[in-house]
């Protein structure tokens, strides 16, 4: 049987985790000079009050020892695997496990293994996840699972937006000034993971009409992606997560949606507020 790793970004919930034997590689929260393990020791509640009380939590990526433990184990049981990793331009993990993986094979030339920078993040990566476990109980190849993922990372759409651009100056990422405009003019932008990145895609007054835009996309493009699951993901939002999957089940009854809460990773970059809708089109060969 072929086994599936992530890391704690993945924002799927436990108990589809558990069910599916996947194990975790918890990135780590650093709040206060404390260090926290990602969803083991510390929940995403409680990182929430610490942002309310204006603290911005650092994160890392999982301790080395960790992924190197969780590979070997797998090696030695004999058992073939695929880590798929939080993008690597928004974490280092795809590239220390890449690097652990490549010793490994050393060891353990017969185990097919691979490591996968899913150019996602949080539910984008759940998503691909349902969709190999799904493949894999079909009896899917390695190979077919590797294609499909390429295959996944192409035809993934992540769209976000939050509600206090002052996050993304505490996170360094938008100039103190502009900030402070945004907010006066009430700016709430519209973001998107483009090829592994956070990029802005558009600004817009008020966060009905950027939620609005959201929905709007998602829509347009569920005409052209062959779609089971849609995967929304909110940073202590859950108003805002329901009212966009009441919109899209309007249109289309059928889809499965999933709500979850976005990780300390994804929420330390975007604040609270931040939400965000995914698609992932179904596998063609």
């Amino acid at each position: 049987m072929i086994k599936i790793i992530v890391d704690s970004t993945c924002d799927l919930p436990i108990k589809f985790l558990e069910e599916n034997n996947i194990d975790v590689l918890p990135l780590r929260v650093l709040i206060k000079d404390e260090e926290y393990f990602d969803k083991q020791n510390i929940k995403i509640e409680k990182v929430f009050e610490y942002m309310k009380e204006g603290i911005v939590p650092r994160t890392s990526l999982p301790r080395l020892d960790v992924i190197r433990e969780v590979f070997t184990k797998k090696c030695a049981e004999g058992e073939d695997f695929i880590y798929l990793s939080l993008s690597s331009k928004l974490s280092g993990t795809f590239q220390a496990a890449k690097l652990i993986m490549e010793e490994l094979r050393e060891d353990y030339p017969e185990i097919n293994m691979e490591v996968i920078d899913t150019k996602a993040a949080s539910i984008g990566i759940g998503l691909m996840v349902m969709e190999l476990i799904e493949m894999i109980n079909d009896g899917a190849s390695f190979c077919k699972l590797i294609d499909s993922i390429e295959f996944y990372k192409d035809n993934c759409s992540q769209y976000f937006t939050l509600t206090d651009l002052h996050w993304l100056t505490k996170g360094g990422r938008l100039p103190k000034s502009k900030a402070i405009i945004g907010t006066v003019m009430n700016i709430k932008p519209v973001l998107a993971i483009m090829d592994g990145a956070i990029e802005v895609v558009k600004s817009l007054r008020g966060s009905k009409k950027s939620l609005k835009y959201i929905v709007d996309n998602v829509i347009d493009e569920m005409d052209v992606r062959d779609c089971e699951y849609i995967g929304i993901a909110h940073a202590d939002d859950i108003n805002s997560a329901e009212f966009i999957k009441s919109r899209i089940n309007d249109m289309y009854p059928n889809r499965k949606i999933i709500i979850t809460t976005i990780g300390s990773v994804l929420a330390s970059h975007i604040g609270i507020g931040g939400l965000g809708v995914f698609t992932l089109s179904k596998y063609k060969e």
